[in-house]
């Protein structure tokens, strides 16, 4: 196979994909608007419940699609100041494959310029929590031993505590411009660190997320389900509140801090308690919180790499309980403080009147009204299928080495009813699942085979 320009990745997140989808887009949600505008002028329970799901989905697919990019964000980093980057990777009874694919990503960074020659990354720090994973350290000095990276270090720790994990790792690189999260299964794109930085050009710009995918999305039918779910919420969602620069959570397995903001909150970090016990477990989105604080905090989809996603309905629900427990306890803590006229405040609540509303629309019109009604909704259904695609369409942005545009589109268009289906469960009930079990507070990393 040919190999791909060094410049010009060869999959992620395509901004042409992108621009062509935006018209599909514009043209589904202006019909969908009038379609609404005709519903309203019947005053009914059900329309208002119609109304406020729409308004939340149509707000973010617009703001996706439409909005600006801030002219920081697409101008190249100054070539003469190469921010020192620091990884930290928190992992727990992981894998020595994973481990491996993920640290040879980090010597395939491409310079931040194109006459430069030198990794960005200055520093690597894998930290052990717990369980420790068979091999793991075995293949970390392996790739030790002929990495460039100035400097590497792996640390076990008996606790299983991520928090901790991350701040064993901070207190070494205390001088570090830049702090990257990963996860042990994340693979970078050659420009993920590159694009990433690019956006720190604007001085208020405290954190940037980046694009995950799975990498094993073709594993089973249940991986080509999540996979659409899974993209579409950070290309719809997170670029949305990029466009104000407030996004709520840039996840864990691909995020960017200015150190020196990690570094002020590390004790609230640390010690932060529900019920009087200890979060070990919602690192990204305190984090993130906290640099919200300071400044902006915005998602670049052009920073891309490769995830392993559940492949069992069990892991998949038990990742999403776990990741709606955080969210939940970021969404109180925005709210308690937050000022209410900051874009976060304000698109966290908007966000979580919605999905309150989404959670008691779902069962009322498709469960409760057609039982005591006698009918089947189907106008209800088609109506949800729709606004699945609408949602999902800027998945198709996202190129991958190998598969054609043609196949993409296909496995889309007959999936993405089913990715709406499994979407229902994930952010409907096992929404307030999470919320009842915030008290559960400890680090449970989701487990996946790995033969990819």
């Amino acid at each position: 196979m040919e190999k791909p320009s060094p410049h010009v990745p060869y999959s992620g997140f395509s901004r042409s994909r992108a621009e062509a989808l935006s018209w599909v887009i514009g043209v589904m949600v202006m019909a969908l608007a009038v379609i609404h505008g005709a519903i309203l002028l019947v005053p009914d329970w059900r329309s208002l419940l119609l109304v406020v799901m729409f308004a939340w989905l149509a707000f973010n697919v617009t703001m996706a699609t439409i909005g600006k990019e801030p002219r920081a964000t697409r101008s190249p980093p100054h070539p003469y100041r190469h921010p020192s980057v620091v990884v930290i990777v928190a992992t727990r009874d992981g894998s020595a494959m994973a481990l491996r694919a993920m640290l040879d990503s980090l010597d395939r960074q491409l310079p931040l310029s194109r006459k430069g020659h030198v990794n960005p990354i200055a520093a690597v720090y894998v930290v052990e929590n717990g369980t420790p994973g068979v091999g793991t350290e075995e293949a970390f000095r392996a790739w030790q031993s002929s990495t460039s990276i100035p400097r590497t270090e792996f640390v076990r720790r008996s606790r299983p505590d991520k928090r901790e994990a991350h701040g064993a790792a901070i207190i070494r690189e205390l001088d570090a411009d830049i702090t990257l999260t990963l996860d042990c299964y994340t693979v970078l794109e050659p420009e993920a660190v590159r694009e990433g930085l690019r956006p720190f050009r604007d001085p208020e710009v405290m954190s940037v997320g980046g694009l995950l995918y799975g990498r094993n999305h073709d594993r089973n039918f249940l991986t080509r389900i999540l996979d659409i779910h899974f993209v579409s919420s950070l290309v719809v969602e997170r670029v949305a509140g990029s466009r104000f620069g407030a996004v709520a959570a840039n996840r864990g397995g691909l995020a960017f801090y200015r150190t020196w903001v990690v570094r002020r909150y590390l004790g609230n970090y640390l010690s932060q308690t529900v019920r009087g016990r200890r979060v070990t477990s919602g690192d990204d989105r305190m984090l993130t919180g906290f640099a919200a604080l300071e400044g902006k905090t915005v998602f670049r989809p052009q920073c891309s790499g490769t995830t392993l996603l559940p492949e069992s309905l069990r892991h998949a629900c038990d990742r999403q309980s776990r990741w709606w427990r955080t969210h939940w306890l970021g969404t109180l803590w925005v709210i308690r403080g937050f000022r209410p006229t900051s874009a976060l405040w304000l698109l966290t609540v908007f966000q979580t009147v919605a999905f309150i509303v989404q959670s008691a629309a779902i069962p009322l019109l498709l469960v409760i009204d057609p039982i005591v009604n006698g009918y089947i909704p189907w106008a209800f259904i088609s109506y949800l299928l729709i606004l699945g695609y609408v949602r999902g369409l800027l998945t198709l942005a996202v190129k991958r080495d190998g598969q054609s545009a043609g196949r993409q589109i296909a496995g889309f268009v007959l999936l993405c009813p089913l990715a709406t289906l499994v979407d229902l469960w994930l952010s409907v009930v096992l929404l307030w699942h999470g919320f009842l079990t915030q008290h559960q507070t400890e680090w449970q990393p989701h487990k996946v085979k790995v033969g990819v």
